[in-house]
Parts: structure tokens; C-alpha cells; sequence
């Protein structure tokens, strides 16, 4: 049995923060909106879905994945990361 957590068309405030996370628990996200960006620094994912997600981040990065390991799928699909420009 594969399990999996999920949410949709829900906004996240102030951002996701997934550092340092390992979970046999794969994350799935579709239709959100990550207005303080995503960091998973150091986070260990079997599987990790964004599906039609805005993640964006006016004071840096959207998304902070250094060391990031998901051992299965990696799907961004249709998201959209942004950043303020200067």
C-alpha cells in the first residue's frame, strides 16, 4: 500500500517548510499556492508531487532543495516558481 499525503487548492502563508523532514510518506500538492516558498533542505521523500503549484517567494529563493533526496518521483508539473526581481 502506497500512502500519500495530499492537499489541494489550499494556500500555505509564510511557506512550507520541509527541512530536515524523512518520511516514508509521499507529498502530494495540487492547485496550492506557497506564497513564502518551499525549503527542504536535507529532506528525504519517497515521492514528491506539485501539481499546478505557485510557489513563489518576494524576500528570495521559491525553492531551497540543497541535499533534497526523493526516491521516487519528482513531479512538478504545470508549477510555476517565482521570485521578486530586483
Amino acid at each position: 500500500m502506497r500512502r500519500v499525503c495530499a492537499c489541494a487548492g489550499r494556500g500555505c502563508s509564510g511557506g512550507l517548510d520541509l527541512d530536515l523532514v524523512d518520511t516514508k510518506i509521499a507529498l502530494r500538492l495540487e492547485d496550492c499556492l506557497l506564497d513564502g516558498g518551499l525549503t527542504a533542505h536535507q529532506a528525504h521523500l519517497p515521492a514528491l508531487f506539485l501539481g499546478r503549484c505557485r510557489i513563489r517567494n518576494d524576500a528570495g529563493p521559491a525553492f531551497i532543495g540543497d541535499a533534497l533526496r526523493v526516491d521516487g518521483e519528482l513531479n512538478l508539473n504545470r508549477s510555476a516558481l517565482a521570485q521578486r526581481v530586483l
